[in-house]
């Protein structure tokens, strides 16, 4: 019952090149507000951020069961790899067609863009992603962005993208124990 209360994010990251200092963030984020974390990838083998730190993942894409979790994070910095990469492309789908929470920042943007999740939504992204998304979402000059249940952000701005997104995490968690009948 425990574990099934808690709030549980899978953290996407490149196989090479993700941006460590957004991945810590989120997961210092995260762990402040007791939202349990598990690090995903294509593979188990081992991804390497910009500035050489080695991630063992927990999981990799395929092994991922939506059902268990309450967001998918996509990290920075090398996501370009999974712009139409199917198994990103699905994981974004399943997490968002069964009401979850699913959060991008940087050149991350893009795979919920091609999921197709971001139509009429209002989102923050970097310049270069613009062109991909524009057609689809509406751009907001801010660093962080909230909509319903995406979260979006800017590069540079990962510490409150991580802030608003265990926000918005932890607002989940409420629900879940009232509607459980806990009170709180």
């Amino acid at each position: 019952m425990a574990l099934d209360m808690a709030i549980k994010a899978i953290i996407a990251i490149s196989q090479k090149g993700f941006e460590q200092e957004a991945y810590h963030e989120i997961m210092r984020a995260t762990a402040r507000k007791n939202i349990i974390t598990f690090t995903a990838a294509l593979l188990k083998t081992g991804c390497v951020g910009y500035k050489g730190e080695g991630i063992l993942p927990n999981m990799k894409f395929d092994e991922i069961t939506v059902e268990h979790y309450n967001a998918v994070v996509f990290v920075s910095g090398g996501a370009s790899a999974y712009h139409n990469n199917p198994l990103a492309l699905k994981l974004v789908k399943e997490f968002y067609e069964q009401g979850k929470v699913v959060a991008a920042v940087g050149d991350a943007i893009p795979i919920l863009a091609n999921a197709g999740v971001l139509n009429g939504k209002r989102i923050a992204c970097d310049d270069a992603e613009k062109e991909i998304v524009s057609s689809l979402a509406e751009i907001v000059d801010e660093g962080v962005s909230v909509d319903g249940r995406i979260v979006t952000a800017k590069s540079g701005f990962a510490k409150d993208f991580a802030e608003k997104l265990s926000d918005v995490l932890v607002e989940i968690g409420i629900q879940k124990f009232q509607r459980k009948g806990v009170e709180l």
